[in-house]
């Protein structure tokens, strides 16, 4: 990752740091992954969104099942 990729991720969490908004985790970090994919794709319009949702949700089954474990 770039120094560039760090800052666009560091700006969309600074949207909902001292957000108000009271939501579930889950909700924040579906919002959160929302606006990094709007952010990736805006960098790059080649930037696959449907592969990054694939990727999370690889993620999430991959640390749920070390907590189950």
């Amino acid at each position: 990752m770039t120094r560039k990729d760090y800052e666009t991720i560091a700006r969309v969490l600074a949207r909902y740091h001292d957000s108000q908004a009271r939501v579930s985790l889950h909700e924040a970090m579906a919002m959160v992954a929302v606006d990094l994919t709007s952010a990736f794709k805006q960098d790059n319009p080649r930037f696959d969104a449907l592969k990054f949702w694939n990727a999370i949700t690889g993620a999430r089954k991959t640390e749920a099942a070390k907590w189950t474990a």
